[in-house]
């Protein structure tokens, strides 16, 4: 009987309460909350790469660099397309001008507004730095050499070789203006000139020997190494302003990426189906 009175006075209870106001106000309210959230999650703003767009970033990619991306860079080269998108529709929400004119400029205002004040780095920071890229913080090889030219394999003498071998002086050619010999000069440099190849092949060459015939850009040429220096670390005295530029700017850059992938989440993003 007492069981019989609780439950129908807890039926009381509940159907008051439910007529009560601030019960209506509290149900109602948090039912606009909850359609604000969804409706702010589908209403998201829209930032598509479409693979057609893709194509197009990857075209402006090759006349930068003078080859296609490879599949990783690909995939970056889009990341940062969306990512500077985002720093640009920020930079629109800052009251900057909506131009398309200075879009770049607008971006590159507004990313350098995210940018950290970044100490300077430790010696071991940097140090560690360039062990990771030892090439980039090292003087190239320098080569000198003797050459005897020609235009073409057709244009060389019977005998060429043995005649150079034999102590005789090399032949100038009129199609083929160098210096003779060619002074100490950069590999890279030497490798722009003649290309990769010829580069390889002197580079390889004994000191003091006659060989060939090694094919350049430029024709064919017997060649005669006088001086190799290979490539040797630069001093640290020399290259720590140029390293502590780098060192900073990766990590001001690594800070803007972070606050772009934070504000990604206000944005709907939809990205190429890549193969």
């Amino acid at each position: 009987m007492l069981s019989s009175c609780v439950m129908s006075f807890a039926k009381w209870r509940g159907k008051a309460i439910l007529r009560e106001p601030l019960v209506h106000f509290l149900i109602a309210g948090g039912l606009l909350v909850a359609a604000q959230r969804l409706y702010a999650h589908f209403s998201k703003p829209v930032i598509e790469v479409t693979s057609g767009w893709a194509d197009t970033l990857a075209r402006d990619y090759e006349v930068q660099t003078g080859h296609l991306p490879d599949p990783i860079e690909r995939k970056e080269m889009i990341r940062m397309y969306v990512e500077n998108e985002i720093i640009f529709r920020e930079a629109k929400k800052q009251g900057l001008i909506d131009d398309p004119r200075v879009r770049n400029l607008m971006t590159l205002i507004q990313r350098e507004s995210m940018e950290p004040v970044v100490a300077d780095p430790t010696d071991a920071e940097l140090e560690k730095m360039r062990q990771a890229e030892p090439e980039a913080f090292h003087f190239p090889a320098e080569i000198s050499f003797e050459h005897e030219s020609f235009p073409s394999e057709m244009d060389i003498p019977v005998g060429a070789l043995e005649r150079l071998q034999a102590g005789g002086m090399p032949m100038t050619s009129a199609a083929i203006r160098l210096p003779n010999p060619m002074p100490k000069t950069w590999m890279p440099q030497i490798e722009k000139m003649f290309g990769k190849d010829f580069s390889q092949a002197v580079s390889n060459g004994k000191t003091g020997v006659w060989t060939g015939p090694i094919k350049s850009s430029m024709g064919m040429h017997f060649v005669k190494v006088l001086e190799l220096t290979p490539s040797r670390e630069m001093p640290m005295n020399q290259v720590r302003s140029a390293l502590v530029s780098r060192w900073v700017a990766d990590r001001k850059k690594a800070a803007v990426t972070d606050q772009a992938i934070e504000l990604s989440k206000e944005y709907k993003i939809i990205l190429p189906t890549e193969p």
